[in-house]
Parts: C-alpha cells; sequence; structure tokens
C-alpha cells in the first residue's frame, strides 16, 4: 500500500473536475450551500462525540503514506532533518 493516490484515482480525478458544471453551485448563497451539505446524508456535519473520538494524525504520519514509505524507509530518509529541528 502506497498511501497515496493510484493514478487511475488521479485521473478520475482531473476527469471530474474538469467535466463539473460549477455553474448550479456559483448560484447558491452561501446559505443555500450550507443547507446542501446538511442535507447530504453521506456528509453529515460531525457532532461533538465524533470529534472527542477522532484521533488527530501526525503530519510525518500522513508525509509517509503519501510518499509509500515504511516508517523504516521515512526514517532512514529523514531522520537527520528532523533531528536537527529545534522546538519552539
Amino acid at each position: 500500500m502506497n498511501g497515496g493516490l493510484d493514478t487511475s484515482d488521479a485521473d478520475i480525478m482531473k476527469r471530474t473536475a474538469k467535466s463539473t458544471d460549477w455553474s448550479r453551485l456559483d448560484a447558491m448563497t452561501e446559505a443555500d450551500k450550507h443547507a446542501a451539505a446538511l442535507s447530504d446524508p453521506d456528509n453529515r456535519p460531525l457532532t461533538e462525540e465524533d470529534m472527542r473520538r477522532m484521533k488527530r494524525t501526525p503530519w510525518a504520519k500522513i508525509i509517509r503514506r503519501a510518499l509509500g514509505l515504511s516508517r523504516e524507509e521515512f526514517a532512514a530518509r529523514y531522520q537527520s532533518m528532523f533531528r536537527n529541528q529545534t522546538k519552539h
């Protein structure tokens, strides 16, 4: 698992972005957009309980997955960069 987008996923996203007619969205007010988002059953707003349950993913892990590197490969490649960082 490389953690990033497969070429087919990236191609689908490009085609979708090019073929999407944004005029309907552009014609909506912010209130209309908000109401439409709230009414979407596949995109319900997060509750306070959801927020308490969720854990933050460290940036290093997100970057490592996007690059398709194992923990060992990532450490070998970027260890010196992180070691030289000073805490503020």
